[in-house]
C-alpha cells in the first residue's frame, strides 16, 4: 500500500514537471491506471482489515501508518474510480496547454487515498495539507485577477481548518503522554474538561470546511468557476468526501458526552445549508456555480447524518450506510454533470445556462444524458441520488417529524431548480436552433466516460443491496 501512496505520488511530481513532453506524459499516465487498478484489486482481495508500514515513514517510526477497513475500501474506490476516469479522458483531449493537469491529478489522487488509508495523525494532517498544493495549482490554470482571488480565499479557508485540526492533535497527543501519534490510542486521550469543547470545534471545523457547509462555504463556488473541467471533477466527487470521511473517522476522538452536545448544532446547520443553498442555486445562472451549490446540498444531508449518527445510536445502523452511500453517489453524479459542462462549454466557449436554449435537436444524446443526471441530481426514485437521501431522512424522521418535513422542503426546491434551469433550457426557445446547428453531438470518446457514469447510477439506484454486501458497513 505505502508505494501505491507515496510511489504515485513522486510519479505525479515527475509528471508535473516534465509535462511539456507529451508522450512521456501519456506514457506514465497510462502506466499509473493499469498499476493503481492492478495494485488495488490484489488490496481488496486481503480481507477486510490489515495494517502497513510507510516506505518513508518507516525511518522514523516503526509503527504501521496505514490500514484498511471497509470505510477505506468504499472511498478508496471512489477515488479510484474517478480518477481513472478522469485519467482516460484527459488522454483523449491532452494538449501542450493541458499536459500539466496529468500530474495534477494524480497528485491529488495519492494525497487523498494518504487521507482515506492513513492512521497516523501526523502524516494523517501531512496529506491534508498537501492536497492544497495540487488544487492551487489547478485554480491558478488560468492565471487571472479571479483566478488569484479564488485561490487565496480556498488557502485561507483551508489552512484556517488546518490549524484547529493540528491543535487538537497535540491536545489528544499530550493527553497520552506523548505515547503515540495513532489515532485509536488518541481516542484515549484524557483531556481536561474545561477543553473537550474547544477540543471537538478543533476536530469539526476543518472538515466541515472542506464539505464544505454554511455559512463556510464561500471558497466552492469561487472554486468551481475557475477551475478546468478535470480540477472540477476531482473536486467536486473526491476532495469534498475528505470532508465527510474524515468527520467519520474523527468522531471517536471527540469523546461522547461531547459529541451529542453537538448532535442537535449539526443537524440544524444542515438544514440551515440544504435550503439556503438550494434558493442560491435557483438563482445561478452559470452551469458551474449552479453545480457547486448544489453540491452543498448534497453534501448538506451528510452532515445532517453525522449529527444523528452522534447522538442517536439507535439509528446509528441505517444512518451510517445513509451517510456512506450518499458520498458515494454524490460523487457519480458530480462527476457526470461537471464532466457534461465541460464538454459543452468547449463547444460554445460559454457556460451561460441561457445561451443552451433550444439545442436538444442539435444534440439529441446529450439531452438525454443531461436529463438523466439532472433528474439524478434532484433525488429521483430509482437513481442512486434518491437511496443515501432517504436513508438520512429516515433516520431525521425517527429523530424529529418536524425537521424532516422541513428537510422535504429542500428535496421540493432541488427538483424546481433542477428542472427550471437544465431541462427547460435545452427545449425552450425552437428560434436559437439555427445558432447552434453546427455544435457536434457527444462523441466516441465522451460516450466512455458518460456511460459507465449513468450505468452506475441507475444500478445504484435500482440494486442498492448490491453495494451494500460488497461493502460490508
Amino acid at each position: 500500500m505505502s508505494w501505491m501512496i507515496e510511489g504515485t505520488l513522486l510519479w505525479s511530481a515527475l509528471i508535473w514537471l516534465y509535462s511539456r513532453k507529451l508522450n512521456w506524459v501519456r506514457m506514465s499516465s497510462f502506466l499509473l491506471i493499469i498499476t493503481n487498478c492492478i495494485a488495488y484489486a490484489v488490496v481488496f482481495q486481503c480481507g477486510a482489515y490489515f495494517e502497513a508500514q510507510s516506505a518513508i515513514v518507516s525511518l522514523v517510526t516503526s509503527s504501521r501508518v496505514y490500514y484498511w477497513d471497509n470505510l477505506t475500501a468504499v472511498m478508496s474506490a471512489l477515488n479510484l474510480f474517478a480518477t481513472v476516469l478522469t485519467a482516460c479522458y484527459q488522454l483523449y483531449h491532452m494538449n501542450e496547454e493541458t499536459s500539466d493537469q496529468v500530474g495534477l491529478l494524480w497528485m491529488t489522487f495519492s494525497c487523498v487515498q494518504g487521507i482515506f488509508c492513513c492512521q497516523h495523525a501526523i502524516l494523517f494532517y501531512v496529506f491534508f495539507e498537501l492536497s492544497i498544493i495540487p488544487l492551487c495549482l489547478w485554480l491558478l490554470h488560468f492565471p487571472t485577477k479571479e483566478a488569484a482571488f479564488t485561490t487565496k480565499q480556498f488557502v485561507l479557508y483551508t489552512c484556517l481548518g488546518s490549524s484547529f485540526l493540528l491543535i487538537g492533535l497535540v491536545i489528544c497527543y499530550l493527553g497520552i503522554n506523548g505515547e503515540s501519534w495513532i489515532f485509536k490510542n488518541l481516542a484515549k486521550a484524557l483531556v481536561p474538561g474545561a477543553l473537550t469543547p474547544f477540543l471537538s470545534f478543533c476536530f469539526l471545523i476543518p472538515f466541515l470546511i472542506k464539505l464544505p457547509l454554511w455559512p463556510v462555504h464561500g471558497w466552492l463556488p469561487l472554486a468551481h468557476t475557475q477551475a478546468p473541467t478535470e480540477g472540477s471533477v476531482i473536486l467536486a466527487s473526491v476532495v469534498l468526501k475528505v470532508g465527510g470521511y474524515g468527520l467519520l473517522r474523527i468522531i471517536p476522538l471527540m469523546g461522547s458526552n461531547i459529541a451529542q452536545i453537538w448532535s442537535p448544532t449539526l443537524i440544524i446547520l444542515g438544514l440551515i445549508s440544504l435550503l439556503t443553498m438550494s434558493l442560491s442555486a435557483y438563482k445561478q445562472t452559470d452551469w458551474k456555480r449552479l453545480i457547486a451549490y448544489s453540491s452543498i446540498v448534497h453534501m448538506a444531508w451528510v452532515v445532517i447524518g453525522i449529527g444523528l449518527l452522534i447522538g442517536h445510536s439507535s439509528i446509528s445502523n441505517i444512518v451510517y450506510k445513509g451517510i456512506v452511500f450518499q458520498m458515494i453517489s454524490h460523487g457519480l453524479i458530480s462527476i457526470a454533470l461537471f464532466f457534461i459542462v465541460g464538454m459543452l462549454s468547449h463547444r460554445t466557449n460559454t457556460r451561460e445556462i441561457s445561451a443552451y436554449r433550444g439545442m436538444a435537436k442539435v444534440i439529441p444524446t446529450f439531452t438525454k444524458y443531461i436529463t438523466f443526471f439532472m433528474l439524478a441530481n434532484a433525488a429521483l426514485p430509482g437513481t442512486s441520488g434518491f437511496v443515501g437521501e432517504f436513508m438520512i431522512l429516515q433516520g431525521l424522521y425517527q429523530y424529529s417529524q418536524v425537521l424532516a418535513f422541513i428537510a422535504c422542503l429542500s428535496l421540493v426546491t432541488s427538483m424546481l431548480f433542477n428542472l427550471q434551469y437544465f431541462i427547460p433550457f435545452l427545449h425552450d426557445d425552437p428560434s436559437q436552433e439555427r445558432q447552434h446547428c453546427g455544435i457536434a453531438d457527444c462523441q466516441k470518446s465522451e460516450h466512455r466516460v458518460l456511460a459507465p457514469l449513468a450505468l452506475g447510477i441507475l444500478y445504484l439506484g435500482v440494486f442498492p443491496q448490491g453495494f451494500f454486501s460488497f461493502f460490508t458497513l
